[in-house]
């Protein structure tokens, strides 16, 4: 019984922690691969850029574990690298 409690609230805690990530302006985070306009792209760029010295800054002052710090540089690299292939296709700096 108690272990099915504290997997709840851990289970609370996580989603709480992951959901500005989805549902930031726009959800913006999750919805980056419908975006055709590059000057939206390049603010999401520079957002998750912003957000990633956010947490690293979090990491190193303590407010999150080294654990929540690889979890969150993990999935805001995959963005971040999600946004700049969506770029480069929209701009054609894939083409040789």
């Amino acid at each position: 019984m108690q272990h099915t409690i504290s997997l709840l609230v851990s289970l609370g805690v996580l989603i709480f922690l992951l959901l500005p990530f989805f549902m930031g302006p726009g959800g913006s985070l999750a919805s980056a691969s419908a975006i055709n306009d590059v000057k939206k792209l390049e603010k999401l760029k520079q957002g998750i850029l912003r957000r990633y010295l956010e947490e690293e800054h979090a990491m190193n002052e303590g407010d999150i574990t080294e654990t929540q710090w690889m979890r969150r540089k993990t999935l805001l690299s995959n963005r971040y690298i999600d946004v700049s292939k969506r770029l480069d296709f929209l701009t054609g700096g894939g083409e040789r």
